[in-house]
């Protein structure tokens, strides 16, 4: 079964909000800034291993750990404890892991948007398809509003076989959940397009 990627983008935008603000912690060198990157650690840890990526969920888990190292006064790279400048060595590794989680979660989010704009060109093709054979009229996208009336649209057009082949390979890239949002979307797009607003 595909991964929800709908869900994955929303949690990892939620992620990248909570992230900013453990930024600006740092750069107001806030007091509260370690609890609260080891909080939205935890949270990105958990994201991670709710959506089956478990090597994701162990690099954040091993920043965690350099974090708390540096945070019990030891270097995490040379393990030896530190007296002097202390301080100066926890931010620098703070700063470390806020650099290392936030390319981790660029990178996350950028390749689950890519892969849910390719999906929404599929599934525009589809549509195309579908209303040159006459599968989808201005009535039914006029009607079909209800989540119940989208899955019986999207069943309904695997009747035709090039359309049921399309409709395969676009389940083997995102789930049938994301296939009904983006279905959803597009429908309305094109509802609005029918009656542009005065």
């Amino acid at each position: 079964m595909q991964p929800f990627l709908t869900r994955e983008a929303g949690q990892l935008s939620g992620l990248a909000g909570t992230l900013s603000g453990v930024f600006r912690l740092y750069n107001d060198r806030k007091t509260e800034l370690n609890d609260s990157l080891l909080a939205f650690l935890d949270d990105a840890a958990a994201v991670y291993k709710d959506r089956g990526h478990q090597e994701k969920e162990t690099q954040v888990l091993s920043l965690k750990a350099e974090l708390i190292t540096a945070l019990r006064s030891i270097n995490p790279v040379t393990l030896e404890k530190v007296t002097l400048r202390r301080h100066e060595m926890q931010s620098g590794i703070a700063f470390k892991v806020l650099q290392s989680v936030e390319l981790r979660l660029r990178s996350d989010v950028e390749e689950v948007s890519v892969s849910l704009r390719q999906a929404e060109d599929l599934l525009s093709q589809i549509i195309v398809v579908a209303i040159q054979k006459g599968l989808i009229t201005d009535p039914v996208i006029a009607e079909t509003t209800t989540q119940a009336s989208i899955a019986a649209l999207w069943k309904s057009m695997d009747a035709d076989a090039d359309i049921a082949l399309a409709q395969k390979r676009l389940l083997l890239m995102v789930s049938i959940y994301d296939v009904l949002l983006l279905l959803d979307e597009l429908l309305a797009g094109l509802r609005a397009g029918a009656h542009p607003s005065p």
